[in-house]
């Protein structure tokens, strides 16, 4: 499993955000990603199997666009990143690691 680049990370919030599929248009509005970038991230996240097409539509134009959902939760996809770095691990990082988890979430509790 390859980590997103920032542009994919940021496309796949909004798909793993929205509550019906989504196309480039929606994606555009909201970031700052030229059109050009999101063209390419979505075929490298299709390429990934983390969306896929779901549809297409007609848009204004008589344009044909396509609509994509994700493959993968988000959470399925932190544990595939989680569970590649894991197996780097020594027994005792991943003791400190279970360490560190638990203080982050001890301290967000507190908060």
């Amino acid at each position: 499993m390859q980590l997103l680049s920032d542009a994919e990370f940021t496309i796949m919030e909004i798909i793993w955000n929205a509550e019906e599929p989504v196309g480039s248009y929606e994606i555009a509005k909201s970031t700052t990603l030229v059109a050009s970038h999101i063209q390419y991230a979505l075929r490298a996240l299709l390429n990934k199997n983390l969306i896929r097409i779901v549809g297409e539509e007609s848009n204004v134009r008589n344009r044909t666009r396509r609509v994509y959902k994700p493959s993968i939760s988000k959470a399925d996809y932190l544990v595939l990143v989680i569970r590649k770095y894991l197996d780097i691990f020594s027994d005792k990082e991943k003791q400190e690691l279970s360490e560190k988890i638990l203080e982050y979430q001890r301290s967000d509790c507190d908060a």
